[in-house]
């Protein structure tokens, strides 16, 4: 099944707002402080969801330099990092999906204790 995602533009309000957030400027998988993008890391329903704690800092690198792509375990890193950021506003805004089950799965395959 080939299942194709409908991306979008980030909005220019959501963009600005973006742009003075200081967790915004910095890699979070790797740290790197130059190049970076922001990552749509949370899908539902087949669309990007464009909130701002949906969205990820990554390098060019870590964003798209792995043969276009992101890799899978950046991916669910940056899933992660969003919806513990967002938790409470996906619950009511996207309440079709088990959030909480999700954040505690990718807990606890990134966060070692």
């Amino acid at each position: 099944m080939n299942l194709k995602l409908n991306m979008q533009p980030i909005p220019h309000k959501l963009r600005r707002k973006l742009a003075d957030n200081p967790f915004m400027r910095k890699c979070c998988w790797c740290g790197v402080e130059s190049g970076i993008e922001w990552n749509h890391a949370l899908i539902y329903s087949g669309r990007q969801i464009s909130e701002e704690y949906a969205l990820t800092p990554l390098c060019r690198k870590c964003h798209r330099g792995y043969s276009g792509t992101i890799r899978a375990e950046i991916k669910e890193y940056c899933e992660m990092i969003a919806i513990s950021r967002g938790l409470a506003d996906l619950s009511v805004k996207y309440p079709k999906f088990n959030w909480k089950q999700r954040k505690d799965y990718l807990t606890k395959k990134f966060i070692k204790v």
